[in-house]
């Protein structure tokens, strides 16, 4: 998904995102993302796919936070706090911290910057995961008019990296519609696939 103009925004579950690794960047004071998705896996592992709902909300510029449900009654929170975007000295980075995945006393701990060079944005940090630390590295860039490309992943034990676009529906502001596919590291856990359609506006 892309937040507004600009931030792409997550797969499923969790904050703003690029696939799937979070960004530095928040949704503004008062802007609320909802969305729909489904995932799934190779037919020769699941045929299911899965859905589920989230909602993100910005507050006063530095802290979004949300919550994510898949319809069986379970649901993860995430909160995550900017620490420096749009400064002077580095007007072209962002820095920020977060927990995703929170259910109960069950968190996933991140930390991920961002660097725009031209045309090119690219995401990189440290998140505690499935039981341990990993790596996080990702890129988004534009392909053509409202239609972004975005690549990442995680490092260590399962670890998962994404393919994905994503682009506005002109017909209705602040539609969006993302897909992609995960690859596995360990190739026996199957490819993923998930469809997200997602709505921004202000409160």
């Amino acid at each position: 998904m892309i937040l507004m103009a600009s931030l792409t925004a997550g797969a499923w579950a969790g904050p703003t995102a690029v696939n799937w690794i979070p960004i530095a960047d928040v949704i503004k004071h008062r802007e609320v993302a909802i969305s729909q998705y489904w995932y799934g896996t190779e037919r020769h592992i699941d045929q299911r796919w899965y859905p589920g709902w989230s909602v993100q909300v910005g507050l006063g510029n530095r802290i979004e936070g949300g919550l994510d449900h898949d319809y069986l009654g379970n649901a993860v929170g995430n909160v995550k706090l900017s620490l420096l975007e749009g400064h002077p000295k580095v007007p072209n980075a962002a820095l920020a911290v977060g927990v995703m995945n929170w259910s109960g006393k069950v968190v996933d701990p991140y930390v991920v910057g961002r660097f725009d060079l031209k045309g090119l944005r690219l995401h990189g940090g440290w998140v505690r995961t499935g039981g341990a630390s990993r790596l996080m590295a990702g890129m988004d860039f534009p392909i053509t008019g409202s239609i972004t490309g975005m690549v990442d992943g995680y490092t260590g034990p399962g670890s998962l990296w994404w393919i994905g676009a994503s682009g506005n529906i002109d017909a209705i502001p602040g539609l969006n519609v993302w897909a992609g596919a995960g690859i596995p590291g360990r190739r026996s856990d199957g490819t993923q696939f998930g469809v997200v359609i997602g709505y921004f506006f202000r409160l």
